[in-house]
């Protein structure tokens, strides 16, 4: 896997290469309406929405798939555990611009988890 990349594998094998570079980062601040630094301190905070995830996710995958809209985005990590999609996103992207490597044995932990009130999902 190079830098800023993971692959995704669900239940049924369906694979996805979500890819990060300065396109990928470029996509996301415009995605988010914020700059990356200010929304990466919130993120690493743990003060981030679905819409933050799913804007992180969509990014990494507009390298292969530039037609992609946000909705697909969504509805394609609902086919893979959210735990999985959520964790290679954000391991990606800190390999990409967190200055971490794609096979260091100990990569950055992604942000603590919360909850979405009357949801039950965990994020």
């Amino acid at each position: 896997m190079a830098k800023g990349e993971a692959l995704l594998v669900n239940e049924e094998g369906k694979k996805i290469l979500l890819k990060y570079n300065m396109n990928a980062l470029i996509n996301l601040e415009e995605a988010i309406g914020e700059p990356f630094a200010k929304f990466s301190q919130r993120f690493m905070a743990g003060d981030f929405s679905a819409k933050d995830i799913r804007a992180v996710f969509w990014s990494g995958l507009l390298e292969d798939n530039p037609d992609t809209t946000l909705q697909e985005a969504g509805k394609l990590m609902s086919e893979f555990e959210l735990s999985e999609a959520i964790g290679g996103a954000t391991k990606a992207f800190a390999d990409a611009f967190g200055g971490g490597k794609a096979d260091d044995p100990n990569p950055p932990e992604a942000p603590a988890t919360k909850t979405m009130d009357g949801t039950g999902a965990t994020f």
